[in-house]
């Protein structure tokens, strides 16, 4: 069990009572925090988590923003990194939101691209979010369980099951959260 870093909880939380903390990664990337992550890192497992990688995006990795992932991820040495289930920008705009990757094979496709294209950059165990959202359009081929279990398995990644965002999906879209589960 980890918990969310929040510079407030110093004083509060130690490796007695948690398991690891997750860092928000694209807080991290620029080098004047390197000191900060390494006495951090001297208490803590820390899990970096981003939320800017995009990795269902059409347009592909931004290389920049994944040498800048792969440098945190190296200096922090965690058992795993990981990012949200979604795109953030597209070819021509960048939206500031997790927004869900649609259920077509072609996004499918393109999603486990990106994944095998980042392994073979950072080579540690990635592991995908299930993202919240609000609706669902009836056009989708393949349930949220059918994809995130064919992504994972073809990619040989793993699962950050958030149960906040379950909760939100199973009161937004009628997702049964055990049935989710299994």
């Amino acid at each position: 069990v980890g918990i969310g870093w929040r510079s407030s909880l110093k004083e509060i939380i130690n490796k007695e009572n948690v398991d690891f903390i997750e860092i928000m990664s694209d807080d991290y990337f620029n080098p004047i925090y390197d000191e900060y992550i390494l006495e951090l890192s001297k208490k803590f497992t820390i899990i970096p988590h981003s939320v800017e990688l995009s990795i269902a995006s059409a347009k592909g990795l931004d290389n920049k923003y994944v040498s800048d992932l792969k440098r945190l991820v190296n200096r922090i040495n965690p058992p795993w990194f990981s990012d949200h289930l979604c795109f953030t920008y597209s070819e021509k705009i960048k939206t500031y939101n997790l927004n869900q990757i649609p259920t077509y094979k072609d996004c499918y496709d393109i999603t486990k691209k990106n994944i095998l294209d980042l392994k073979k950059k950072i080579n540690y165990p990635f592991l995908l979010e299930n993202i919240a959202y609000y609706s669902r359009p009836k056009s989708y081929t393949l349930s949220d369980e059918e994809l995130i279990n064919k992504i994972v398995l073809e990619t040989d990644s793993g699962i950050l099951l958030d149960l906040a965002n379950l909760f939100g999906n199973s009161k937004n879209l009628g997702i049964e959260p055990l049935d989710f589960i299994k």
